[in-house]
């Protein structure tokens, strides 16, 4: 097979993209989908219209996280932002304007600290986001009312599954991650790995609560264009919920 110079260096410039976030762009295993069915990961057998949904995690970050709702304000992208209970205090401002464009939040926990392999105590402080809030009504359940949750790190098992129907919520995970909040990453190398590696039905994550904001939302930025442009739909959350 003939390789020609145009695809040799394509193929030169993505693995210098997934050298310089250290390590592959991660797509969830089918297994963990069928182990867990209860977890929203994506759109299950989706066709090939089947819409996209951007996630935010780690925030709320002040300007990282007002730059990306500037670049999602610009191409009409909706998205789900999932808040750090320990980062909320000092950050209504910011949170507010995240609802105020029409994107959705989640909770990610308090502290950042896993929930599988811990007591059931534990799991209700990390986990229930009225710990940190103690307010009514729940923020995190706007809308139609649904709290979402997403595990740190995204380590689950049954017990913090369990923990989470208790609250009334739902767990959402994705299916495809990649290490954008490495050091150094540049908006270049993040748009590459997204163009190719964005399918139909995914849950994409990305962080919003890190020093590589800027060039996540620099890479959406070059990259959403492209992606409509190539039949890539983007939905509300909304859409990959439809049986709760």
């Amino acid at each position: 097979m003939t390789v020609s110079r145009a695809s040799l260096w394509s193929r030169r410039a993505e693995l210098a993209a997934f050298a310089e976030l250290g390590g592959p762009v991660l797509r969830t295993h089918p297994l963990l989908e069928r182990l867990f069915p209860r977890v929203v990961w994506g759109i299950p057998a989706p066709a090939a219209d089947s819409p996209v949904h951007l996630t935010f995690d780690d925030g709320p970050a002040g300007d990282g996280t007002l730059r990306i709702l500037d670049v999602l304000a610009k191409h009409e992208i909706p998205a789900t932002f999932f808040l750090r209970g320990q980062r909320i205090p000092g950050g209504e401002d910011v949170i507010d304007r995240v609802l105020d464009a029409g994107h959705r939040i989640g909770y990610h926990g308090l502290t950042h600290s896993a929930w599988w392999f811990r007591s059931h105590a534990h799991r209700r402080v990390e986990i229930d986001p009225l710990m940190v809030l103690r307010a009514q009504p729940n923020p995190f359940a706007v809308g139609d009312g649904r709290l979402l949750l997403r595990a740190p790190y995204g380590r689950l098992d049954f017990a913090a599954i369990a923990t989470a129907r208790e609250l009334g919520g739902r767990i959402v995970h994705w299916r495809l991650s990649m290490r954008d909040w490495a050091p150094g990453v540049s908006p270049s190398s993040l748009s590459r790995l997204l163009y190719r590696y964005v399918y139909p039905g995914d849950i994409v994550l990305l962080h919003d609560g890190g020093e590589s904001a800027g060039a996540v939302a620099g890479a959406l930025d070059r990259t959403l264009p492209a992606l409509k442009r190539a039949g890539v739909t983007f939905t509300d959350i909304t859409r990959f919920l439809p049986d709760w």
